[in-house]
Parts: C-alpha cells; sequence; structure tokens
C-alpha cells in the first residue's frame, strides 16, 4: 500500500511543481485526500457494479460445475432402481433435493447480492458513509508504514506529520545538542601550581 500512495505523492508534488515549493508542501495531502475519495467514489459508482456482475456469473458458473458431476453420480446411482421400475432409495432422492437446493441458495444470494452493490453505487450519502472511514484508514495504514516501530527516535518523520510541520499545525521541536557543563569539583583552579 505504501508504494503506490508514495508513487500518487510524488505524481501530485511533480503536477503542483509550477507553484512555489512551500505551498507544493501544503497542498499535496489535500490533493491526495480529495483523489483518493474521488477514486473510490467512482470504483463504488462503475467498477463494484461490473465486478459484481462478473462474481455473479463465476458463482453461477462454479455451482454447475460442482452441481453437475454430483447429479450425474447421482443418475448413474438412481439408474438402476428406475430400470427395474422401482423408487431409488431416499437417501438418494434426499442427497438430489439437498444439490438442488444448495444451488438454487447460492445462486438467489448472488444475485441479491448484485441488486444489493448496484442500489449502494446510486445512493451518495450511503457511499460516503462507506468511503471516507476506508480513506482515513488507508491514508492511516499508509502514514504508518513509513517508519518502523521505534523509528521516530533515530529521525524517522512520518509524511502526515511532516506536513502538519510544514503547515503550522504542529510544531516539532528541532532537536538541540546541549553541552554538558562541567562538574566544579573536576575542573582544575589555574592559581595552583600543578605538581611534578
Amino acid at each position: 500500500m505504501v508504494a503506490w500512495l508514495d508513487f500518487l505523492v510524488t505524481w501530485i508534488k511533480r503536477l503542483l511543481g509550477f507553484l512555489p515549493e512551500p505551498l507544493v508542501e501544503a497542498l499535496w495531502l489535500p490533493v491526495l485526500v480529495v483523489l483518493l475519495v474521488v477514486g473510490l467514489r467512482v470504483l463504488l459508482r462503475h467498477g463494484l457494479p461490473v465486478l459484481s456482475r462478473a462474481a455473479h456469473r463465476l458463482t453461477e458458473l462454479l455451482v454447475a460445475l460442482l452441481a453437475a458431476p454430483l447429479m450425474a453420480a447421482l443418475v448413474v446411482v438412481a439408474t438402476p432402481f428406475r430400470w427395474l421400475r422401482l423408487r431409488p432409495p431416499s437417501v438418494v432422492l434426499g442427497i438430489d433435493d439437498a444439490i438442488v437446493t444448495t444451488a438454487n441458495v447460492v445462486t438467489q444470494g448472488a444475485q441479491r447480492g448484485v441488486k444489493t452493490v448496484t442500489s449502494l453505487s446510486t445512493r451518495s450519502k450511503l457511499q460516503m458513509l462507506l468511503i471516507l472511514p476506508v480513506c482515513v484508514v488507508v491514508l492511516w495504514r499508509w502514514n504508518d508504514g513509513h517508519c518502523p516501530e521505534g523509528a521516530e527516535e533515530f529521525g524517522c518523520v512520518r509524511p502526515v506529520a511532516e506536513w502538519a510541520n510544514h503547515v503550522g499545525l504542529i510544531d516539532q521541536p528541532v532537536p538541540v545538542e546541549i553541552p554538558p557543563t562541567p562538574d566544579p569539583s573536576l575542573v582544575p583552579d589555574p592559581s595552583v601550581a600543578p605538581v611534578p
């Protein structure tokens, strides 16, 4: 996740390159958030219905591929009974009913899923309720993935903290080296001559 967002940030900074550097540093994060929201909205509105229909077709195909051999095996078992004009054992008929019912339930569930996703893709308020938490989580994971645990002590700065410091939302103190003060009892007295 870090790589594609880093690429996107680099791309945004290059696109904003005609602006002064302080303005670019102030705008890259808001532009990134807007791109994430718009991208997820387009995905929910146009990509998800297509993916759900494809998943529905794949589910129907898998159900047919799994149910057909099982039903064929039951036909093989039931055929001798039918030749003898006898009723097949109830276990065979029960397995047959279970296979058909399971196939119908799975297919109808996939069809309901397509309808749910299609209705979700047309409701903008519901989309925003889904998109905003996803954006927050994506940005949080991306920001958190920049510095391993405990790396802040060694100068690793997370991108959002760097942006907030640049914009002035937070002031991170600059580490200043203060030389230690010597112990007065250890400092030699210049009035006393050294002992040879």
